[in-house]
C-alpha cells in the first residue's frame, strides 16, 4: 500500500523507520551473515526480524509488544527499501 506523502500513517512509518533503524539494519546483517530468519530486540522490548528471499532480498519487520507488526519492508540487495508499510 503506498500511503500518501504527509498523511498521518506515512509520518508514522517514518518515525517507525528512524526509531529502529539500527536494529532493522543489525537483523539485516545477521541474515545476510547466516542465511536464515534473525531477530533482534527493539530498544522498547519490540521484535525487530529478518529473513532471506529470493534474489538478495530480505524482508524485515517490527512487532510490538502484543505482537502486531507495526512495520514491514523488503530491503534490496542495492540497499533501498520497498513495500514498506
Amino acid at each position: 500500500m503506498i500511503y500518501k506523502a504527509g498523511s498521518l500513517r506515512a509520518r508514522e512509518i517514518e518515525t517507525l523507520c528512524t526509531k529502529y533503524a539500527a536494529e532493522i539494519g543489525r537483523a539485516i546483517a545477521l541474515v545476510q551473515a547466516s542465511g536464515n530468519r534473525e531477530t533482534v530486540q527493539g530498544p522498547d522490548f519490540a521484535e525487530v526480524y529478518a529473513y532471506p528471499l529470493d534474489a538478495g532480498r530480505i524482508a524485515w519487520g517490527v512487532n510490538g509488544l502484543t505482537g502486531i507488526n507495526n512495520l514491514r519492508g523488503i530491503r534490496l540487495p542495492d540497499g533501498s527499501d520497498e513495500g514498506v508499510a
